[in-house]
């Protein structure tokens, strides 16, 4: 394994590996690099792929590293937001569809992770067999679409606060676990989960919010789904647009943010996608994956 050269430039906080000549494409061109002060100059520390060796500062906007490519194990599945990322306006297109059967057939299991109930999924996406694992109710149940299986990872919503929900004339809707609410409202249910000492928390969606126990998100559920399919821990490629999804990305080893992600996600994720929805799924398993996989023509 010999080392190679490239630079990084200074983007306002971040340090931005600039190189563009990888043997494996530019897979890692818009990974980000956070540079520290130290003793010695600039230590960077990095997800994966780079083992940086040596930083030598060139200006206050550019170093150049020295850096090893580490060796990696290829990922076991792919993890994808609904709403916002594979569909747009709850309807996911052909092209995407075809795109998620070329990446089973790249060897990869595919994982439905979204703040929607099952019931309403099987009504929008009668394709729900394309996926391996559905995570739904935000992390709160597993549903495998082969055997129609269903496994609630949390208790059930408390019936004082549906009573509650009822009596203050707040709409509502009840899954497995799950208490969905307008997001206009959080902060009156918000009152109502402190006045009765519930250990409960809203989590936003764009418009909307979810209720769930405190020890339950998208990331809690995919970690149970990797473990249902026998698959390596942080071997999940993560593809979201929302806030929600920012705890999606805490249990995946790659972080893919489509292109009308919000501002926030884009920050933690590493690739963010040129197209929107599902065409920056299509983008990503089209261009990306088989790069990352070793599915090279």
């Amino acid at each position: 394994m010999y080392p190679k050269t490239g630079m990084c430039l200074r983007q306002g906080g971040r340090w931005i590996f600039s190189q563009k000549n990888f043997p494996t494409g530019n897979f890692f061109e818009k990974k980000n690099y956070h540079a520290a002060a130290g003793e010695r100059g600039l230590s960077f520390s990095q997800r994966s792929g780079l083992n940086i060796d040596r930083v030598t500062r060139v200006t206050e906007a550019w170093v150049v590293i020295t850096y090893y490519e580490e060796p990696t194990l290829p990922f076991e599945s792919i993890a994808i937001d609904y709403d916002g990322t594979l569909a747009w306006q709850g309807v996911v297109a052909e092209q995407t569809q075809q795109a998620l059967v070329n990446a089973r057939q790249m060897g990869l299991r595919l994982v439905l992770v979204t703040g929607r109930m099952v019931d309403d999924l099987l009504r929008v996406f009668p394709q729900l067999g394309l996926f391996d694992l559905v995570v739904s109710e935000n992390g709160a149940v597993l549903y495998e679409p082969a055997s129609t299986m269903r496994q609630a990872l949390g208790p059930s919503a408390p019936r004082q606060l549906i009573d509650a929900l009822e009596a203050h004339d707040i709409p509502f809707a009840t899954g497995q676990v799950m208490i969905a609410i307008n997001r206009v409202d959080e902060s009156r249910v918000l009152d109502l989960i402190a006045t009765m000492n519930l250990d409960l928390r809203i989590i936003g969606n764009k418009a909307d919010a979810m209720i769930l126990p405190r020890d339950i998100n998208k990331a809690t559920g995919l970690t149970s789904a990797q473990q249902h399919l026998g698959l390596r821990a942080e071997s999940a490629i993560g593809i979201g647009d929302a806030e929600n999804d920012l705890e999606l990305f805490q249990a995946c080893g790659l972080r893919v943010a489509v292109a009308n992600a919000l501002d926030v996600l884009k920050e933690q994720a590493d690739l963010v996608m040129e197209h929107a929805n599902g065409t920056g799924v299509v983008e990503f398993i089209r261009d990306h994956l088989p790069v990352r996989q070793g599915h090279l023509s």
